[in-house]
């Protein structure tokens, strides 16, 4: 344990110099940051990517070696140089985001936890998870009292995305339930973040939304990329690919960003983020429009601070930001140096090789 949250430190020190220091203080700036949406909107953003995150790597990376016999999912993962639990993988990423600043929190609960750290921690996220297994199509939301201000809470219904979350809890020693099958839901999401409720109704600046999402998705890939990706390598045990399937290899950091994105997109929210750079190593990865172009060249030159804009998108405007994406360990470095396609062989260690685009529709004011 004490080895764990080691190296969870030297990630959260990684993370907060990927997301920047800068950014988690910034003031808006413009009238754009100004504009505010709906919390029960930017929490189904934030839910999107979360779940996008979980379901990918559930699917992609720990049922895919497990059917291919190439290494197991373990609770003591670091023992038996295995893949992290889906739900740890949750569970280290939401304390990285916990951490960074912002004001997100977000963690998985259960009524029927494993381990009582993991049940309900308040009266409210017990009536959310009933509530929840009760319906899972409806999040249950709340506005609570933190601190000199408020924020705003909400429960997702947590499901069983794969036959590994069925196995795993109904063959645990500590399980409470040993009947769970595939999509049953398991217990739920918690969310929660600051708001704004001088209007009445709770809202946030579509900056901070920006900020929350981008957070959730960059705690996510560096755990992903210092926690299973740099660890396993170094073991010996199994690579990284950008042919992984052919190789029964992992999937790179990138690539996992990609697949997640286009699940989110998929929700009908209306959310979108992808990786985008000025050195790509595929054409369909550059600058899509002028936006993108400015914003990957403000982000290289101010890595600390993302470019953002109201643009017009259809019969109403969406919000976009730019953040800029670091190397954020040597395999990213040594893939695109080492890469024949890659225009640029220089990179190193938390060089900025790219950016995260995300946009999300908004009510302009």
């Amino acid at each position: 344990m004490r080895r764990t949250r080691l190296l969870l430190c030297g990630i959260l020190t990684a993370l907060l110099v990927l997301v920047g220091h800068d950014r988690l203080a910034i003031e808006a700036k413009s009238p754009d940051d100004q504009v505010g949406i709906q919390a029960e909107e930017v929490a189904d953003y934030i839910h999107a990517v979360i779940e996008a995150n979980r379901t990918v790597y559930t699917t992609h990376v720990v049922q895919w070696l497990q059917d291919e016999h190439v290494v197991l999912a373990a609770e003591q993962w670091e023992r038996e140089k295995g893949l992290l639990l889906p739900a740890q993988m949750l569970l280290y990423a939401g304390l990285l985001a916990a951490e960074t600043g912002g004001g997100i929190q977000y963690r998985l609960a259960s009524l029927w936890p494993l381990y009582s750290r993991n049940g309900p921690a308040t009266e409210f996220e017990q009536r959310g998870l009933e509530a929840v297994a009760k319906d899972p199509g409806r999040p249950y939301t709340g506005v609570l009292k933190s601190g000199q201000g408020h924020s705003f809470k909400a429960v997702y219904a947590d499901r069983a995305v794969s036959q590994v979350c069925v196995s795993c809890h109904n063959a645990h020693r500590f399980s409470p339930r040993k009947d769970y099958q595939l999509n049953d839901v398991m217990g739920g999401i918690i969310i929660s973040f600051p708001v704004d409720t001088s209007t009445g109704q709770p809202r946030v600046r579509v900056s901070e939304a920006a900020n929350y999402i981008q957070t959730v998705i960059q705690a996510d890939r560096t755990v992903y990329a210092k926690l299973v990706v740099d660890r396993l390598q170094d073991n010996g045990v199994v690579r990284a690919e950008e042919q992984w399937r052919g190789r029964k290899a992992l999937p790179l950091p990138a690539q996992m960003l990609r697949y997640a994105g286009k699940l989110a997109s998929e929700t009908g929210s209306g959310l979108q983020y992808r990786l985008a750079s000025l050195w790509p190593l595929y054409s369909r990865n550059g600058p899509a429009t002028e936006f993108e172009q400015r914003g990957l060249e403000a982000v290289a030159k101010d890595p600390g601070r993302p470019y953002t804009g109201l643009l017009k998108s259809g019969q109403g405007h969406s919000f976009k930001a730019v953040y800029a994406d670091r190397a954020v360990s040597q395999g990213c470095v040594s893939c695109h140096n080492g890469h024949p396609s890659s225009p640029r062989k220089d990179y190193r260690l938390n060089d900025v090789m790219g950016g995260i685009i995300i946009s999300f529709p908004i009510e302009s004011e």
